[in-house]
C-alpha cells in the first residue's frame, strides 16, 4: 500500500510538472505571437503613415520620375497642369523636353545629370518651359531612387510652381531699378541746377556791380553838371557886366561927339558880344539844367535797378540753398535706392 500510494504521488508530481510547462511553453508562445502581431502593427502603421505622407505630396507638389537616362517615367496630375502637358505628351520623352536648347546643350547640363547618375541629390530654383513654351519657375529637389538592394535605379523630382514669386521679384527689382536710374537723374539734374543758378547769381552780381559803377559815373556827371552851371553863371554874371560897362562907353562916346565916335564902335561891339554870351549862356544854362535833371533821374533809376538786382541776387541765393537741399535729398534717395536694390538682388540670389 506505501508503495502504491507513493507511486502514485510520482505520478501527480510528473503530471504536473508537465503540465506546467506545457503552460509555460504556450504562456511563452502567445507572448511570441502576441509580439509579432504588435511588430506587425507598427509596420502597417508605419506602411499607412508613409502612404499618408506620399498621398500629401502627391497632392501638394508636382512629381515626375525619370529613368537614369532622363527619360519621362511617370509625372502626377499636379506636375501636368502646371507645364500644360498630357502624360502620354511627355512619357518617355527627354527632360531636355522642359529646358531651353541652349542649357540642354550646355556642358552644366550634362554635368547635371551625371551627378544625378551618381546619387547625388540636387536643389534649387529652375526655369523650365511648359507647353506653350513659357518659362515656369519650379523650386524643386531632384532625389535619387535606390531599390531593395540599394542599387540606383532613377531619380524623382519633388517641385513646386514659384513662377509669380519670381516675376514679382523681377517685378520689383525692376521698380527699383527704374527708381534708382530716376533718382540719379534727378541727382543729375539738381546738379546742374545747382551750377546754373551760381552762375546766374554770379551774373546778377556782376550786373549789380556794374549798375553801381555805372550809378557812380552818373552821380560824378552830375556834380560835374553843376560845376558847369556854377561857370555858365559866372559866365552870364561877366556878360551882364560887360554889357553895362558898353552901355555906359556908348553914353560916354555920344557926349564925345566926334572925337568918341570910334569908341561908340567899339562899344557897341562889346554890347553886341555880351548879349551873345549871355543868350550863350541862358542857353548853356539850360541844356546844363536838362542834364543835371536827366543826371538825377538815371542815378535814381540806377539806385533802383542796383536795389533790385541785390534783391534778386539774394533771391537767387535762396534759390542755390533750396536746390542745394533737394540734391542732399536726391543723393540720400539714391543711396537708399541703391541699398534697396542691392539687398533685392542678394535675397534674390538666395
Amino acid at each position: 500500500m506505501l508503495i502504491r500510494a507513493s507511486t502514485h504521488q510520482q505520478l501527480l508530481h510528473a503530471e504536473h510538472t508537465r503540465q506546467a510547462a506545457l503552460e509555460a511553453e504556450v504562456a511563452a508562445l502567445r507572448k511570441t505571437v502576441a509580439t509579432l502581431q504588435d511588430e506587425h502593427g507598427v509596420a502597417q502603421q508605419h506602411a499607412k503613415g508613409q502612404a499618408s505622407s506620399i498621398n500629401a505630396i502627391e497632392r501638394s507638389m508636382a512629381v515626375i520620375e525619370f529613368a537614369l537616362d532622363g527619360r519621362v517615367i511617370n509625372a502626377n496630375a499636379n506636375f501636368l497642369e502646371v507645364m500644360g502637358y498630357r502624360l502620354d505628351q511627355i512619357r518617355g520623352q527627354h527632360h531636355q523636353m522642359f529646358c531651353s536648347a541652349s542649357e540642354a546643350k550646355s556642358d552644366a547640363y550634362r554635368e547635371f545629370w551625371a551627378a544625378l547618375n551618381r546619387g547625388t541629390f540636387k536643389a534649387g530654383q529652375f526655369p523650365r518651359l511648359d507647353s506653350r513654351g513659357a518659362t515656369v519657375w519650379l523650386q524643386a529637389t531632384y532625389n535619387p531612387l535606390y531599390d531593395e538592394h540599394g542599387k540606383l535605379y532613377g531619380v524623382v523630382k519633388f517641385a513646386s510652381d514659384i513662377t509669380s514669386e519670381i516675376e514679382q521679384r523681377e517685378a520689383e527689382s525692376q521698380a527699383a531699378l527704374v527708381a534708382f536710374e530716376t533718382s540719379q537723374h534727378t541727382d543729375e539734374c539738381t546738379q546742374q541746377g545747382s551750377a546754373v543758378v551760381q552762375q546766374t547769381v554770379n551774373m546778377v552780381q556782376s550786373i549789380a556791380d556794374e549798375l553801381t559803377q555805372m550809378g557812380q559815373a552818373i552821380s560824378a556827371l552830375s556834380e560835374q553838371s553843376d560845376q558847369i552851371g556854377t561857370i555858365v553863371d559866372a559866365i552870364r554874371s561877366i556878360a551882364e557886366q560887360t554889357n553895362l560897362l558898353a552901355l555906359n562907353a556908348a553914353i560916354e562916346a555920344a557926349r564925345a561927339g566926334d572925337q568918341g565916335r570910334g569908341f561908340a564902335v567899339v562899344a557897341d561891339e562889346v554890347r553886341n558880344l555880351a548879349q551873345r554870351t549871355s543868350k550863350a549862356t541862358v542857353a548853356i544854362s539850360e541844356v546844363v539844367g536838362k542834364n543835371r535833371e536827366l543826371a538825377r533821374q538815371a542815378v535814381a533809376s540806377m539806385q533802383a535797378s542796383t536795389l533790385k538786382t541785390e534783391q534778386g541776387v539774394e533771391l537767387a541765393h535762396k534759390a542755390g540753398a533750396v536746390i542745394e537741399d533737394i540734391q542732399h535729398g536726391a543723393q540720400r534717395v539714391v543711396e537708399v535706392i541703391g541699398q534697396f536694390a542691392q539687398r533685392l538682388e542678394q535675397r534674390q540670389q538666395r
